[in-house]
């Protein structure tokens, strides 16, 4: 099974986070050490000079060094422009929610985020308790539901 896999460092604040599938997963200080005081075996990439490397099962299909910290969005707009394309650094992600119905029950599906529900355009808005994507949305007795994807 393919994933997204992205580590973006920020010097600033001496923090490492990694990122599947466009979602932060773990978020970590570097210590008392620099990226530049990592060894070729302590947080080694592909650190295999001319033998594979035993900690990794699979292949590399892309790989892409950036100058800069990327955000969130940066990250989340990678994962969904897909492999062999570049995406605008600095803009905000196009999460797209799409619709199917599975007899007569709607279906929801989103790449990432946060799902929320309103009965008005303009809101208030809830979060859906516990919504992963494909998700039913529970049926009610009112008329129209409104939906949206929060990133953070």
């Amino acid at each position: 099974m393919p994933y997204h896999a992205v580590a973006v460092f920020d010097s600033g604040f001496n923090l490492m986070t990694l990122y599947i599938d466009g979602v932060p997963v773990d978020t970590g200080a570097m210590g008392q050490h620099t990226i530049q005081q990592l060894g070729f075996n302590t947080g080694g990439f592909g650190c295999g000079y001319s033998f594979p490397d035993p900690d990794l099962t699979g292949s590399i299909d892309e790989l892409r060094i950036f100058a800069g910290v990327l955000t969130t969005n940066d990250v989340a707009n990678s994962f969904l422009a897909g492999p062999d394309t570049l995406f605008a650094i600095g803009s905000n992600p196009k999460i797209k929610i799409s619709i199917a119905l599975s007899g007569s029950q709607p279906i929801l599906s989103w790449p990432m985020g946060i799902l929320e529900q309103a009965n008005e355009i303009t809101g208030p808005w809830t979060t859906v308790s516990n919504a992963v994507s494909p998700n039913a949305p529970p049926t009610s007795s009112q008329s129209k539901h409104f939906y949206r994807v929060r990133l953070n």
